[in-house]
């Protein structure tokens, strides 16, 4: 199921860059505009209580948000990922454990 392949982002290395938004993450560099990876962040904004239903989600992501094709990984056995570079080297000069492709989306307008 599509849904349980995103989760909220809660790691290092990547700040909100827009108002009242929310940042979710997926392993892998994923093409946004796939019905299958847009539907399931949709089901995840909606089973997260963001969105009413389906449709709003998709609404939402396909006006107003930006993704982003990166790399993580945990550094010093940290749960959280920490962004790096393509050679695992993070922002602050650590080096994660495993690297990691990873797509983040922010989805402005429906965060705190």
């Amino acid at each position: 199921m599509a849904e349980n392949l995103w989760f909220e982002w809660s790691g290092e290395g990547f700040k909100k860059q827009g108002y009242k938004s929310v940042i979710y993450f997926t392993y892998d560099h994923v093409d946004m505009h796939n019905p299958v990876c847009l539907g399931g962040l949709a089901s995840c904004l909606q089973r997260d209580g963001l969105v009413d239903s389906l449709s709003d989600g998709r609404s939402f992501i396909e006006k107003s948000s930006v993704f982003y094709h990166g790399h993580a990984g945990t550094v010093d056995e940290e749960p959280d990922l920490t962004i790096c570079d393509e050679k695992g080297e993070t922002f602050y000069g650590d080096a994660v454990e495993t690297i990691s492709n990873i797509t983040l989306v922010e989805v402005y307008g429906l965060g705190d």
